[in-house]
C-alpha cells in the first residue's frame, strides 16, 4: 500500500499547498519512529478503545489497529478525517484490513467530536494529528474530553509545527499544546523529541 502511494503522481491540493499524492503522503503519514511510539503506547497501556483525529492515508490507523489486535477482537478504533478524498482512501484500507473493528468518520473534528461525545464507549487513547494550530489543539481536546476515560492517554503530533507551505501565519501549535497541558484533567505531560507531546489524564 505504502509503495503504491510513494509512486503515485496524481495531483493533490491541500489549502494553499499543491503537489502530488506521493509528496503529500510522505509529508503527512506516520512511519518508523512515530509508528513505534503509537504501537508502544497502545500495547503498554493495554488500550481497548482508541480515537484518532486525522486519518490521512490510514498509516497511523494501521499501527494502532495492529497493536489493538493483541487485546482481542472486541477492540475498536474510531478515526476522523476532514478531507473527503483522504477519508475514502483511508477507510477503504482500514476497513479491508480490520473489518468490524474500525469506524471511519468523515468530517471536520469541530463537527464530529460533539456528535461523538457521550455516544461512544469511553476512549482510553486518543491520537491528535488533525488541524495544526493553537485553536485546533485546544478546541479538539476540550470537545473530546467527555469521551476520554479516567487514565486515558492522549498523544499530540507536531507540537512545534510551523510549516509555511501550509500556514500563512504562525499557527502557534506550541502555545496550544501548553494550554492543553495546563488543563485540570492532565495528571502528567511529557514531550517526545521535538514533535510529540504525551498526556496522562485524571
Amino acid at each position: 500500500m505504502a509503495d503504491s502511494l510513494h509512486s503515485n503522481p496524481t495531483s493533490f491540493q491541500s489549502g494553499d499547498w499543491f503537489g502530488d499524492i506521493r509528496a503529500h503522503f510522505e509529508m503527512s503519514s506516520s512511519f518508523g519512529h512515530k509508528g513505534r511510539v503509537l504501537t508502544t503506547i497502545v500495547r503498554f497501556m493495554r488500550c481497548s478503545r482508541c480515537l484518532e483525529l486525522g486519518s490521512a492515508y490510514g498509516m497511523s490507523g494501521l499501527f494502532i489497529l495492529e497493536a489493538l489486535s493483541a487485546r482481542g477482537a472486541e477492540t475498536q478504533l474510531i478515526t476522523v478525517e476532514g478531507s473527503e478524498r483522504l477519508h475514502r482512501m483511508a477507510s477503504a484500507l482500514l476497513e479491508s484490513r480490520f473489518p468490524g473493528r474500525v469506524s471511519c468518520e468523515y468530517g471536520w473534528t469541530s463537527h464530529v467530536l460533539p456528535r461523538l461525545a457521550g455516544n461512544v464507549t469511553p476512549v482510553d487513547f486518543m491520537f491528535h494529528d488533525a488541524g495544526h494550530s493553537r485553536k485546533d489543539y485546544v478546541s479538539d481536546f476540550l470537545a473530546a474530553l467527555p469521551s476520554l476515560a479516567a487514565g486515558a492517554v492522549v498523544l499530540f503530533d507536531d507540537i512545534n509545527w510551523n510549516d509555511p507551505r501550509y500556514a500563512s501565519s504562525n499557527p502557534q501549535c506550541r502555545k496550544g499544546w501548553l494550554e492543553v497541558v495546563a488543563h485540570e484533567r492532565v495528571l502528567q505531560a511529557v514531550e517526545i523529541g521535538e514533535e510529540m507531546g504525551l498526556l496522562l489524564l485524571k
